[in-house]
């Protein structure tokens, strides 16, 4: 392997682990929303005379939707935080490497297919 083609390599592993960093970042930032949101409906909730049983009732039932939401969106942050965690695993480390040290042989055999094609 040389030192380009390990530069290459490591090039590759940083971008994809700085895209992954920031649609995690995106993510967490669906999460909050959603958490505020629930708190936000559990507050208009707790303020709602009791008298009220009408409007207590349908802001109960929205407090318990924002709830919901916050949870499914909780969730499916965690399942992607941990399959982006599977993505830069010393496996795809691997093989990103061994893509590395392949690079000058997929370069020439490119390079002849173009010179073969055009001749």
């Amino acid at each position: 392997m040389t030192p380009m083609t390990l530069d290459v390599a490591l090039a590759v592993q940083k971008e994809l682990q700085t895209r992954i960093d920031e649609a995690d970042q995106l993510r967490h930032k669906q999460v909050e929303r959603a958490h505020y949101e629930a708190e936000l409906a559990r507050r208009r909730f707790m303020q709602v005379d009791p008298d009220h049983r009408l409007v207590a009732d349908e802001l109960e039932a929205e407090w318990n939707g924002k709830l919901r939401e916050a949870r499914r969106v909780q969730e499916e942050y965690e399942r992607h935080r941990e399959a982006d965690r599977l993505v830069l695993d010393d496996t795809a480390r691997n093989r990103v490497l061994a893509l590395a040290r392949d690079f000058p042989k997929l370069w020439n055999d490119l390079k002849r297919r173009i010179a073969s094609a055009s001749a």
